[in-house]
């Protein structure tokens, strides 16, 4: 019979050779689409930090649908419409929208300004969505 100790020093050197072989890249799905992760950071606004999350980016993730896809009560948002071209966010950590004359939330995909609704943004494996509060400056 193998000692205790020596069994436990197997099981993790097996461990360490499986994470160090991993690639860290996307893995397909059954479908052969990469599925990974997308990056989702809420920058602050006023005392608080910024929030980040890694979440699971399927084939035909949206910015929205990514949002949903935060674990419960660790992003609060607040939206009208709900799906599609009618989805739009007027709300995130209760800080609300101020509308046309002054600061809302506006979110960027790899730096890029979002040009439609959250609800219709495409976004792939390995994309970070960054929401601020600002004004809504196309040509940024």
């Amino acid at each position: 019979m193998i000692d205790s100790w020596k069994f436990r020093a197997a099981s993790l050197w097996l461990i360490l050779l499986l994470v160090g072989c991993s690639t860290g890249q996307p893995e397909p799905s059954s479908d052969g689409k990469k599925v990974g992760n997308c990056k989702l950071v809420v920058k602050s606004h006023g005392e608080s930090d910024d929030q980040e999350f890694q979440v699971p980016c399927p084939a035909s993730s949206t910015v929205l649908s990514i949002m949903r896809s935060v674990p419960e009560g660790a992003l609060e948002f607040e939206m009208i419409g709900e799906t599609g071209g009618t989805a739009f966010i007027v709300s995130i950590g209760g800080v609300e929208n101020e509308k046309s004359l002054g600061d809302n939330w506006v979110y960027r995909v790899n730096g890029q300004l979002g040009d439609k609704s959250a609800g219709l943004f495409q976004v792939q494996p390995g994309d970070t969505i960054e929401w601020s509060f600002g004004k809504y400056e196309p040509g940024d």
